[in-house]
């Protein structure tokens, strides 16, 4: 009988058989088989019967003749026997199973796994995933091995030695099993995998939890810890987990009861008995609670108790004891227990408080323990001129009445004074104030002028407001305006602080006469000043015969004319013509921030072909744009853009995409012959461009390197618009 190959994993086993005569028997027959699953092999070949299980003895019997000979050997075994010796399941994701090493040797644990299912399996008796220990995973001798939920408690983590977050919340089945992870799930007399130990199965949805040792639903929210006896696993979970603390190879533990974490207790045999060191038959050499537990009539047990229970035999720890008396702190009051409470309560109360009138004050004496009286009425107060005194006595205090006369109101180059004699106010001081000085204007344009004028605020005099009007020149009729300030003006200290103010709605080319006139806080305003003249300037002239026209299917080129005038710079805009309900965003601008007078034409390239557009213009006399513009935008103007599209050669040569199909960067290559303008660009299907650069009198070889590695995947287009029309190249990006 000889082994002719096995791996380390006992996956396949060559058997031969060789039968020889024996003594005067004459035959011989040789059996070649194989073991190619770890749970076992059964075959027959010409009367020659094997039956085998892995790990256990192979026996062979030969019929010939009437004469039998019989030949077995044990098959090695390379896997530990390793098995569960604690599960814990708790609050939130206080998860874990413990792993013990029955063996003096350390287990290299790359040839073992823990696969599940979860709630019930896809396919009864077969795993749904094939869970690995880390990479050099081992166990020590006669050690566990711990694998935890990664948010565990900390005290679960300290002893863990991996984490995972694929464990059981209760109804979820777990093997711990020897052997490869098959190429799909499948049941280990398939798969090649030895099931070790089981907590759990993979037979069917057990609901909540599995139930152990009489325990519903004990595989949540207990904590299992394997019993001392117990040596190895045990594929059969239901013999596993038992019916009652004696048959099952469990002890269910409280919730969260994790005192056995991290080690486990070997024994030869478990005695049952009460482990609870107050019932009357505790028993300490018992190892596992059989619920014999006797605790007779509980209760007090102490005659100088207040709760005491002559019919109690067994002191339940519920003894009620009376504190020391306390001693009362105040005079009046003493201490009584009450024997049904079992507290001292509290006595007496103190005299009431005497009548008094509303300036005196009562206070206990605790030597004499009587109340004692004491206080005096004030003395009516000083009074000014306009004020009385009566007492009150529900305030118990005085009551001034009366109250001075409100201060005049005075100018503010006036000065009121209270004469206690008279008991009045008197006002001098006298002043007229002047108007506004020092008119000037500034920025006048076509509608609008600034006008200025002093500070006239002074000394305590402050400004109220002002106001100026404004007429055109040989007309009757005012135009008023007042500059009122901050609400505050008589009360910040400051005053107005106005010195300026826009004149707006002006006619253009019109000389304008004006004058102001200032009003003080408190009362008093000046006279109008002298007169003063501005004159607004000439309307901003607009362009004329403002025209458009797509000059490549891109590029469109706006033309116009200057002949209404001269103006500093032209602004234009246009936008899809086709938009139902356009806004302001929806308009883009050609020529950036405009054009200067004397340039009277400028290209706007990157539109759509064959799209429809409008546009209009509109003029700024003032370099820095603002309000001196022309009256209005120029009519507008309507155009289609041209959809010619030309081959590769036409306009460049040698056009070369790669790699193409790409998934993120695309190398572009195109060769220039002639000095022309370029614009290079990607755009999706619906005409979003990702991606533009524009070649301006560009010659020679163009190399560049676009990267749409952030872009969605799909089909894009390259357009390269030329003097002579646009080349496509389609890219697809994976």
């Amino acid at each position: 009988m000889q082994f002719f190959s096995k791996n380390k994993k006992m996956k396949k086993l060559i058997l031969s058989i060789t039968l020889f005569s024996i003594a005067t028997l004459g035959f011989s027959q040789q059996i070649t088989r194989s073991v190619v699953a770890s749970s076992g092999n059964y075959s027959t070949n010409s009367g020659l019967t094997i039956s085998s299980t892995f790990g256990e003895a192979m026996v062979t019997t030969l019929t010939a003749g009437g004469f039998t000979l019989t030949q077995g050997f044990q098959q090695p075994v390379s896997y530990v026997k390793l098995f569960f010796s604690e599960y814990g399941e708790g609050n939130f994701n206080n998860r874990y199973f413990e792993i013990y090493n029955p063996t003096s040797d350390t287990v290299d644990l790359s040839a073992y796994a823990f696969p599940s299912v979860s709630n019930g399996p896809t396919t009864p008796g077969v795993y749904e995933t094939w869970n690995t220990f880390s990479s050099g995973a081992v166990i020590l001798p006669n050690d566990v091995y711990i694998i935890a939920n990664a948010s565990a408690d900390a005290s679960i983590l300290a002893a863990a030695d991996q984490i995972s977050y694929n464990l059981s919340n209760g109804n979820d089945g777990f093997a711990l099993v020897y052997g490869d992870e098959p190429g799909s799930p499948v049941n280990p007399q398939t798969g090649a995998y030895v099931v070790l130990d089981l907590i759990g199965d993979w037979d069917a949805n057990p609901g909540t939890g599995w139930d152990v040792a009489g325990v519903s639903n004990a595989t949540v929210n207990h904590t299992l810890v394997r019993k001392c006896d117990v040596s190895q696993g045990n594929s059969d979970w239901m013999e596993s987990s038992g019916t009652d603390v004696f048959n099952s190879e469990w002890v269910v533990l409280e919730n969260e009861d994790w005192s056995s974490l991290g080690s486990f207790t070997v024994c030869s045999a478990v005695t049952y008995g009460c482990t609870d060191v107050i019932a009357l038959n505790y028993d300490g050499s018992a190892i596992v609670d059989d619920g014999s537990c006797d605790y007779g009539n509980l209760g007090c047990t102490d005659v100088n108790a207040c709760n005491y229970d002559p019919s109690a035999n067994t002191n339940d720890g519920s003894c009620i004891y009376p504190a020391a008396q306390p001693v009362a702190t105040n005079c009046w009051e003493s201490y009584q227990l009450n024997t049904l409470t079992c507290t001292w309560e509290l006595v007496g109360s103190q005299d009431p408080v005497p009548p008094t009138a509303c300036w005196e004050t009562a206070s206990f004496d605790t030597t004499t323990c009587a109340w004692v009286v004491t206080g005096s009425q004030d003395v009516a107060p000083a009074l000014a001129c306009w004020e009385t005194a009566a007492f009150d006595t529900a305030t118990c205090s005085w009551v001034v009445t009366g109250t001075q006369d409100s201060v005049p109101a005075i100018a503010c180059w006036e000065t009121a004074t209270f004469d206690s004699t008279t008991c009045a106010w008197v006002v001098t001081g006298s002043q007229t104030p002047s108007a506004p000085t020092n008119l000037y204007t500034t920025n006048a344009i076509h509608n609008r002028v600034t006008i200025h004028w002093d500070n006239m605020n002074f000394n305590s005099c402050f400004v109220d407001f002002y106001r100026a009007q404004y007429r055109e020149v040989g007309t009757t009729t005012w135009t008023q305006k007042n500059m009122i300030g901050q609400p505050d003006n008589c009360t910040n200290g400051l005053g107005n602080q106005r010195t300026s103010k826009d004149i707006r709605y002006l006619t253009a080319n019109t000389t304008y006469e004006w004058q102001m006139k200032v009003w003080y806080c408190g009362g008093g305003n000046s006279g109008w000043s002298d007169m003063e003249t501005f004159t607004t300037a000439d309307n901003c002239p607009n362009v004329a015969n403002l025209t458009v026209y797509g000059a490549t299917p891109t590029k469109a080129v706006f033309s116009w004319m200057g002949t209404n005038g001269v103006y500093s710079f032209v602004r234009l805009k246009a936008r899809v013509d086709s938009i139902s309900n356009p806004t302001g965003t929806d308009w883009f601008q050609i020529g950036g921030a405009g054009v200067s007078f004397g340039t009277f034409t400028k290209n706007k390239n990157g539109l759509t072909p064959g799209q429809s557009y409008r546009g209009q213009a509109r003029t700024y006399c003032d370099p820095n744009g603002g309000q001196y513009r022309s009256l209005s935008w120029t009519p507008l103007v309507f155009w289609t853009q041209p959809t010619v599209r030309i081959e590769v050669g036409d306009a460049i040569a040698n056009l070369d995409v790669y790699p193409n199909p790409s998934r993120d960067v695309f190398n572009i290559t195109f060769t220039s012959e002639e000095v022309q303008d370029l614009n290079v660009r990607v755009v999706d299907l619906v005409g979003k461009i990702v991606y533009t650069e524009d070649l301006q009198q560009f010659v020679g070889e163009y190399t560049k390197l676009i990267d749409l590695a952030t872009d969605n995947k799909g089909v894009y287009l390259l357009e390269i618009e030329t003097n002579d029309g646009v080349i496509n190249k389609k890219l697809i990006l994976q």
